[in-house]
């Protein structure tokens, strides 16, 4: 045995012993004051053991745990709380986590600020059981393209934890340490007064950042081919001990000053004692459903979309510079400062967009204008008074300056965001990780929609796969609970013995009832005269089922691009179809002015070559030339009279009513609630269009 294996084997023992004392140590305080005595529970024994690993030990329970196992909780004062899923007590009690859990009182993690500036010392909250360094975990790498800091690997650890420390707060006022990032409920005398900020009394957001990593096969490996034609899998892989790791690697803090200024902030977590920076890890152990894609397939079907679609590519360009804004401007550079700032940028962006489209002259889109020019546009987009242009939306003087500002502060780093997302080359990569990332959520939905395994299924895909050099694209579905149920090779066995398809279905993932119900409102409303529309709607009061029907089948004969053989779930569609006339047919006087807005919205994307939104539309209505008075006085009522929502006139709810919500994806189709992405750009990073265009390059649809 070498000198460096006998150090580690004499450090895996210590930790053996050291939990197992610990384990009697907390044994002896819960039972001191009580009638029962100690005794040693074999299962729990196992339980502590980091080395007792499946199937050489005994459960302590025929409850299944989640993946990712059970954690005991301990506080601060009063000993062990309760034994709670690991992955759920990170996802609440990480760095500038606050949530009510134990007898409904306020708990957060035990935590000091770090060496290290920017950072939150994570080693007072945690007893850690096992440690991976990242460059052993990543060892094809010298860097990680999981999370936006891109870390070297030789600087990051993976940090296991076997117990969490938590604590209530000897105060209900919060103060925020901006040096070292960390929440506190007083006031710290070693840091100036200037940098720290008074949040009162009012509760910190908290979002926690994740992403998963396939650590280990094992077990009993099985596998088979596919050669057939019409098949998107090359290989299908069974292993009955997998180990993913799920790990966490910063907070979201969304903070709110006592001035009612809000602001956001990033909280990095570190590992003081082994000076490195610390990704706290779950193992979810499970049994996982490998798929193989052969790559050659998502490059080519990629670059055949990307070449063939001119509008599906300018809306995958607006998609990457959502990511990037998010990326580079918010978590890198720091230029944007605020969660909520994001948006009214990325918007800002669109509007001048479709102002430069719309102009008939150089630069052809917002990708290819200089900062000086996109402030300009800002200043035609955003007038000084009077409701028009983006005012209807919200936007005054006050934010348009602000957003110049901001673009010329920044101009390089705004320059090179947009030049990223003019390059040919980046959007190929950009749109490969859409497409597999959607087949992910697809498979996954094709899992529930089938009936297997319940309700859900844990999933994965290799994102940094663009840099390895690999002839296939992996993603899995393993099962929900710790160490595996059996569903995985219940299905492996059906789709190995052909009673189970999976190709075929997954087209049917990528069709939304939502998005087709709109589409069929928009082509209606179009293509069809809104009075007399209005008329054989009221015939029946809006109930007749007859009546509906009838508007649904004129709907799909109207619209020329749906296939009505092909329609998944038809009377879904149906039913969001008569819900969404209903709500536009509320008046003759409403239906003249939608069918006006539908006409509109269809000119407009022509132009644009992309799908508008709410907010091209309204710059769009303000040049419509409205034939019919009654529709231009309605139109103006609604520019002049505000909603309910803050800044909005009533033109801008209006217009958001009826123009498409599911663009790439959205709840009822592709989206997850359990994402790597969720909470910054899930919707982004999936295309329904795309998925649906390449899949039917393979698959008979």
């Amino acid at each position: 045995m070498s000198g460096d294996e006998k150090k580690r084997h004499q450090r895996k023992l210590g930790d053996r012993i050291k939990s197992i004392v610990r384990f009697y140590d907390d044994l002896a305080e819960r039972t001191r004051y009580g009638p029962v005595q100690p005794y040693c529970h074999v299962p729990d024994l196992f339980e502590v053991d980091p080395e007792a690993e499946r199937p050489l030990t005994v459960p302590g329970t025929f409850i299944s745990e989640q993946v990712g196992g059970n954690i005991p909780v301990t506080a601060d004062e009063g000993g062990l709380l309760d034994s709670e899923p690991l992955d759920l007590m990170l996802s609440y009690y990480l760095p500038g986590g606050y949530k009510r859990r134990w007898d409904f009182e306020m708990w957060t993690g035990d935590f000091a600020a770090s060496q290290r500036d920017g950072y939150v010392d994570v080693t007072s909250g945690f007893e850690f059981r096992q440690d991976y360094p990242l460059e052993e975990v990543l060892s094809l790498t010298d860097s990680e393209e999981y999370t936006p800091f891109g870390y070297e690997t030789d600087e990051v650890g993976l940090y296991v934890p076997e117990e969490i420390y938590v604590k209530q707060p000897a105060s209900p006022r919060y103060f925020f340490d901006t040096v070292h990032k960390h929440v506190l409920n007083y006031n710290p005398d070693t840091v100036p007064d200037e940098d720290v900020i008074d949040l009162g009394m009012s509760d910190p957001s908290s979002n926690f950042l994740w992403f998963k990593h396939l650590h280990r096969l094992g077990g009993d490996i099985e596998r088979f081919d596919i050669e057939e034609e019409g098949e998107l899998f090359s290989r299908i892989v069974f292993s009955d001990e997998s180990v993913f790791l799920k790990c966490y690697y910063a907070t979201v803090l969304t903070l709110y000053r006592q001035d009612q200024r809000t602001f956001s902030d990033v909280v990095r977590y570190f590992n003081d004692r082994s000076g490195r920076v610390a990704f706290v890890t779950s193992e979810e152990k499970s049994q996982v459903l490998l798929f193989d894609i052969p790559r050659e397939w998502v490059e080519k079907s990629v670059s055949r979309q990307l070449d063939s679609n001119e509008s599906l590519r300018r809306d995958l360009g607006f998609a990457q510079l959502y990511r990037e804004l998010w990326d580079d401007l918010f978590f890198t550079d720091r230029t944007i400062q605020n969660v909520y700032g994001v948006d009214p940028v990325f918007r800002s962006l669109q509007a001048a967009d479709y102002w430069i489209r719309t102009s008939d002259e150089s630069p052809n889109s917002v990708f290819e204008a200089s900062v000086n020019e996109i402030c300009g546009v800002l200043d035609k987009v955003i007038p000084e008074s009077g409701p028009s242009r983006l005012r209807l939306m919200g936007y005054d003087s006050d934010q348009r300056e602000d957003l110049k500002d901001l673009f010329r502060d920044n101009s390089e780093e705004l320059r090179e965001v947009l030049e990223n997302c003019a390059s040919i080359e980046n959007q190929r990569t950009f749109t490969e990780q859409v497409l597999v990332h959607s087949l992910q959520n697809a498979v996954a939905g094709w899992a529930v929609a089938a009936g297997l395994g319940g309700s859900d299924f844990e999933t994965w895909y290799d994102a940094n796969y663009q840099s390895k050099d690999i002839d296939v694209v992996q993603l899995a579905l393993y099962d929900t609970i710790q160490g595996g149920a059996g569903t995985s090779k219940e299905v492996f066995k059906r789709l190995k013995d052909g009673s189970l398809d999976i190709s075929g279905p997954l087209s049917n993932q990528c069709s939304c009832h939502i998005s087709l119900a709109e589409d069929l409102v928009l082509s209606l409303l179009a293509e069809r005269d809104a009075s007399v529309l209005y008329d054989i709607y009221t015939q029946g009061d809006g109930e007749d089922d007859e009546i509906q029907r009838d508007l649904f089948d004129l709907a799909v004969a109207t619209a020329s691009d749906i296939d009505r053989a092909k329609l998944v779930d038809e009377e879904e569609v149906i039913t969001v179809f008569n819900r969404r006339i209903a709500s536009l047919y509320e008046t003759k006087e409403l239906a003249r002015f939608y069918g006006a807005v539908a006409r509109a919205y269809h000119r407009i994307a022509s132009e644009l070559n992309r799908t508008p939104t709410a907010m091209d539309v309204v710059l769009g209505l303000e040049e419509e030339t409205f034939i019919d008075s009654r529709v231009r006085n309605t139109y103006e009522r609604f520019a002049n009279r505000g909603s309910q929502r803050r800044d909005l006139s009533e033109l801008a709810d209006r217009v958001e009513e009826i123009t498409k919500q599911c663009i790439r994806a959205c709840p009822d189709c592709l989206e997850r609630q359990d994402s790597m992405y969720a909470y910054r750009y899930q919707n982004q990073m999936l295309d329904k269009r795309l998925l649906q265009a390449s899949l039917s390059e393979v698959i008979e649809v």
